[in-house]
């Protein structure tokens, strides 16, 4: 038996932890280490390991983040590393899903181990695919609600992009396009789907392809035809759509701090 195996953490001193104690069961084989979570998802879906021992918190892209980008089907064996989130255990005993808790213990480590032995034997039947990805969607649904990170890839390159950092968006087709400060980059999404997950009152709708993010509104301009200028701090500037100008006018009333002209 080879089990491909994957370790995910941002702490070496955990990763090398991990990996000394993989050391003393033969039938598992450590591919490679990460020590994020891009790493993570480009490592997942070229190496295509086994089982994967995967840190929850991270910087930029947590270890649920991470899960969510990955395109391979079935996914691999996840075994959770988390230090103490009262959602993740609960969720992770909900789903039946398997998970280590830092400090790491060399006893449960080895009760893992074993669990995971047994379900690459055949011996234990369990749809670890469905659990898993049940699991991702109550964390989109509940812990995740408004989304603070865009995972794009682009010519083989995974790269994050932090939504503060977009000035707006604009829908071509079936992608949307982040503007940022002089760049942008193609999302695959609709952007109703966008604007029920990006944070409220941050980013306004103003048209039926445009959505702005107020952090980076310098200005609005009345066109006396029901429309809207909007002026950005990167010099962008755009027309609302005459259909949001109920909205528009509401976000004004509290936007005190955008100059109006």
């Amino acid at each position: 038996m080879d089990i491909k195996t994957l370790v995910v953490d941002d702490e070496p001193l955990a990763r090398q932890r991990i990996i000394h104690w993989l050391g003393q069961y033969p039938e598992i084989r450590v591919v490679a280490q990460c020590k994020n979570g891009l790493e993570a998802i480009e490592q997942i879906e070229n190496r295509q390991p086994d089982l994967v021992f995967l840190d929850i918190q991270m910087p930029e892209l947590n270890g649920f983040e991470a899960l969510q980008q990955v395109s391979i089907d079935p996914m691999p064996f996840i075994i959770f590393v988390t230090a103490f989130d009262q959602y993740a255990l609960d969720a992770f005993e909900h789903h039946a899903v398997d998970y280590l808790l830092k400090p790491l213990d060399k006893q449960r480590f080895g009760k893992a181990i074993e669990k995971v032995i047994l379900q690459f034997k055949g011996r234990l039947s369990t749809s670890f695919n469905d659990k898993l990805r049940s699991l991702l969607g109550d964390y989109e649904q509940q812990v995740a609600p408004h989304r603070e990170t865009f995972v794009i890839k682009e010519k083989g390159q995974i790269k994050v992009i932090q939504s503060d950092d977009i000035f707006w968006l604009e829908s071509e087709g079936n992608y949307v396009s982040l503007k940022l400060q002089d760049s942008h980059y193609l999302y695959r999404a609709c952007m109703n789907t966008l604007e029920s997950k990006l944070t409220p009152l941050q980013y306004l709708r103003v048209h039926r392809s445009i959505m702005v993010n107020c952090l980076h509104l310098e200005k609005v301009h009345y066109q006396n035809n029901d429309t809207y200028k909007f002026v950005l701090n990167n010099g962008d500037s755009f027309i609302s759509g005459r259909s949001y100008k109920s909205g528009i006018q509401d976000f004004l009333k509290h936007a005190t701090y955008i100059k109006q002209f």
